[in-house]
């Protein structure tokens, strides 16, 4: 069956003209993840598919890609690399490791998280911290999985864990301890504790704790 393979903009697209023609079917290309470990979070095999084509435009000329998947592979690249972004917290570097499974990045994105995340106790954890970073932290945790150490994986899973005890914690309003009247702060910290269980539920008891409590969906 003759297929046709069309790279537009960001999305790669496999067209079989048969089922087209015939059903109205357009069906993606698909990649397995190159980490050896699928992650939980916002992956799938058919954004794996368009990140290696962004890969593959950008180096066919990596002086000046032609396509804009390959320019945004470049910039990808080039913010993971310099370590120079405001405000990164590994997710550059982390987001090149998912794309190509090159360990390089996972030092690089690890050294951020290290010197940021894991530092950061208490009431610095919750608040606004948590409203911006709740989820981000837990991506980072899943994609960089399969490449840390036993200590690392320990280390981070701990430090989420920290972070959502504190984010969960009031003791002006016990009961209800998120600021549900600021959107941002409900959003931020209830889908953070989301990502949590879907990402950690079957390795970190914790996770079922929080999402079950009342205010948070029990």
């Amino acid at each position: 069956m003759a297929a046709l393979l069309l790279a537009l903009g960001s999305t790669t697209i496999v067209v079989y003209p048969e089922a087209r023609q015939s059903q109205g079917v357009v069906r993606l290309a698909q990649l397995g993840s190159p980490t050896g470990r699928e992650p939980r979070l916002i992956w799938t095999p058919e954004r794996q598919a368009v990140w290696s084509q962004m890969r593959s435009d950008y180096e066919a000329s990596p002086a000046s890609p032609r396509t804009l998947g390959g320019q945004y592979y470049k910039l990808i690249k080039t913010n993971a690399e310099c370590k120079c972004r405001y405000a990164d917290t590994g997710l550059w570097a982390t987001l090149m490791f998912q794309i190509t499974g090159d360990r390089q990045y996972v030092q690089l994105a690890w050294n951020e998280v290290e010197t940021s995340f894991l530092k950061l106790t208490g009431r610095n954890l919750t608040g606004n911290y948590a409203r911006e970073y709740a989820l981000e932290n837990v991506l980072l945790y899943d994609w960089l999985y399969p490449a840390l150490s036993s200590a690392q994986r320990s280390a981070f899973l701990a430090k989420l864990n920290e972070m959502f005890t504190a984010a969960l914690t009031n003791p002006s309003s016990p009961a209800a301890p998120v600021r549900t009247a600021d959107s941002d702060q409900t959003v931020g910290t209830y889908f953070g504790l989301a990502f949590l269980y879907a990402a950690t539920a079957d390795h970190n008891p914790q996770a079922a704790e929080f999402i079950n409590r009342p205010y948070v969906g029990g």
